[in-house]
């Protein structure tokens, strides 16, 4: 893949902070009359706090990532914790996510962060994942946060997106993502787990390379002894340089084949840690937006039946279940699969010619 980053495309990533601020700039601002928002399937519930937006995207940083910019108050973490008090034991799992990292304390303050925890720990919760970037984890918080918990499970879930620096760099302008492992066994040293998200639809790559990369992510990390992955498919969302690329014709839609073709090469043992997200027809609106945001592609003719699999493998038990489903799934697949790996352009370099142009040339006036 290194081939792609030749010297006709050096210093592209320095480029990559404007572009998306750019884009970034007209997103509307979520008030408070949104003060979370909940999402359930089976037995988990995953529940937004309104938030600052994340310090990295205030930066420039991640061409695929819009997680809203809020407002943030004390009382949007009241209001969510009355929601948790109601929810007796409907749920296993409780996945806390912010417009960023909630973590950081300048989006959430550490002291709410201890209040959800301690609301959730009355609840029959049994496992609590909390999203942050590995930046902000200390083991000063964690074991705050384990304390305010008793005996719940505890992960913390990040962004990985790739292991690839080039990628992290060049794709997905998020190179503060270059790992240190080291803190995957501090954490389990504490009784932590460690969950990394990776993404599959990296712009600035085929399609056939984006698979790649997905699969030697996943592969790599869980090598080094990740207590698990989950695989996110690109959704398109407003005000992200992946949503402008596509706009001009040069990013392709996450086909639900590539999810089947990344998950077909990993055996029962490890898909029994890989997690899929992210699979379903559109769950996420923000009136304010007044834009819709464009999830997986599924064919007209197999698709049901593969969103039915990936439905089922998500609710599966064990890595062997998980096998089963796929081998089912592979053998409905219909002729499309054919076009999946179909790309516009001979290489990703075209699409890195593109932006160079339009940065230069007339970014700001058709922006």
């Amino acid at each position: 893949m290194n081939d792609i980053y030749s010297n006709e495309i050096s210093g592209f990533g320095s480029l990559l902070d404007e572009v998306i601020l750019s884009l970034r700039k007209k997103r509307p601002k979520v008030d408070l009359s949104l003060p979370y928002t909940v999402f359930s399937s089976e037995r988990m519930l995953q529940l937004w706090i309104n938030t600052p937006a994340c310090r990295f995207s205030l930066a420039g940083k991640c061409s695929i990532c819009d997680y809203w910019d809020g407002t943030g108050s004390v009382q949007a973490v009241i209001e969510a914790c009355n929601y948790i008090g109601q929810i007796g034991n409907q749920y296993d799992i409780f996945v806390l996510n912010t417009c960023g990292s909630c973590l950081c304390e300048e989006e959430l303050p550490y002291q709410e962060l201890l209040r959800v925890m301690r609301t959730v720990a009355g609840t029959g919760i049994r496992r609590v994942i909390i999203e942050s970037h590995l930046a902000y984890v200390t083991v000063k918080k964690v074991r705050g946060i384990k304390e305010a918990l008793a005996d719940k499970e505890l992960f913390i879930e990040y962004g990985q997106e790739s292991t690839s620096p080039h990628v992290l760099q060049y794709c997905l302008n998020k190179p503060s993502m270059s790992i240190e492992y080291g803190i995957i066994h501090d954490l389990q040293e504490m009784g932590v787990g460690l969950i990394a998200n990776v993404v599959l639809g990296i712009p600035f790559l085929t399609v056939r390379q984006r698979v790649d990369d997905a699969v030697k992510s996943i592969r790599g990390l869980l090598e080094e002894g990740i207590d698990g992955v989950v695989l996110f498919p690109v959704n398109i969302k407003p005000y992200t340089l992946v949503s402008f690329l596509y706009g001009q014709g040069y990013y392709k839609q996450v086909d639900a084949i590539e999810i089947l073709e990344v998950l077909d090469q990993f055996g029962t043992e490890a898909l029994s840690k890989i997690e899929l997200a992210w699979f379903e027809p559109q769950r996420e609106e923000l009136e304010a937006y007044g834009m819709r945001s464009f999830g997986v592609h599924y064919c007209p003719k197999c698709g049901q039946k593969l969103l039915e699999h990936f439905l089922d493998y998500r609710n599966a038990g064990n890595g062997m279940e998980r096998k089963r489903i796929l081998e089912t799934a592979k053998s409905e697949v219909c002729a499309h699969a054919a076009t999946v790996y179909d790309y516009p352009f001979p290489d990703a370099r075209d699409t890195f010619l593109f932006m160079k142009k339009v940065y230069g040339e007339d970014f700001y006036e058709a922006n």
